[in-house]
């Protein structure tokens, strides 16, 4: 790996400013948390789905899925339960 890189391949330029440093340093942190545990889906009531197409072949959670169903995928038409019900 090269001198100044890190793990997740960001480098600032050698000249730039001591914040633009931290800020690299910061985001390669939260890199690899994100790669070592479970992430977070991004909850959603159900009438407040966000449009399927923005968000193709994307998980989401659902604070109001009615059963177990609490996690939906978008086929960048229309979300799913993961059963493959519609939403």
């Amino acid at each position: 790996m090269p001198k100044g890189q890190g793990s997740a391949g960001l480098r600032a330029p050698v000249a730039a400013p001591t914040w633009v440093h931290s800020f690299v340093r910061d985001v390669e942190a939260w890199v690899e948390t994100q790669k070592r545990g479970p992430f977070a889906l991004t909850v959603y009531s159900i009438a407040a789905l966000p449009d399927a197409a923005d968000f193709p072949f994307a998980l989401i959670g659902l604070s109001d899925g009615t059963g177990h169903k609490h996690v939906a995928i978008s086929d960048g038409m229309a979300w799913y339960y993961m059963d493959g019900s519609a939403v």
